[in-house]
């Protein structure tokens, strides 16, 4: 009888290790992007940034490592305003993938994302950043267009 419990212990505790093999919450991989060989530019206060000439133009990026995300909101600042475009979940609870700004268009398809800028008609400098997220794991990308 001894003998049986023993066995019977030893295998669910076997099962019971490989079953618990994951990732703890916060432990997950950043999101990897596929380079692209975008002009950066550096701002005083963002630091590194995606450089969008006076034309505008459309910028896409890839996440390799993860197959779905969503955004969570963009800013865009022009001068010293600044207007948050914050993305909340549909009522039948799928995330939304698109974001329309005043001068930004950011769509998120499976594992891509597009932002596209309209041309800058204005004196001054426009700063984006977009947050995205994959549940648990968040990034940023920055951009500035310069009114040249």
């Amino acid at each position: 009888m001894k003998e049986k419990l023993f066995a019977t212990m030893l295998l669910f505790t076997c099962i019971l290790s490989l079953a618990s093999c994951s990732k703890d919450d916060g432990d997950w991989d950043a999101m990897k992007w596929e380079k692209n060989n975008y002009e950066v530019a550096l701002t005083p206060s963002f630091g590194k940034a995606i450089g969008v000439p006076k034309s505008g133009g459309t910028y896409t990026f890839k996440c390799k490592n993860y197959k779905n995300f969503w955004i969570e909101y963009v800013n865009e600042s022009v001068g010293d305003k600044t207007k948050t475009i914050i993305n909340v979940p549909a009522y039948d609870d799928k995330l939304y993938s698109e974001v329309k700004g005043n001068f930004t268009s950011s769509k998120v398809e499976g594992n891509t994302l597009t932002v596209t800028f309209a041309p800058n008609e204005t004196q001054n400098g426009r700063y984006v950043r977009v947050n995205v997220s994959a549940g648990d794991i968040f990034d940023k990308i920055m951009f500035v267009q310069k009114p040249e």
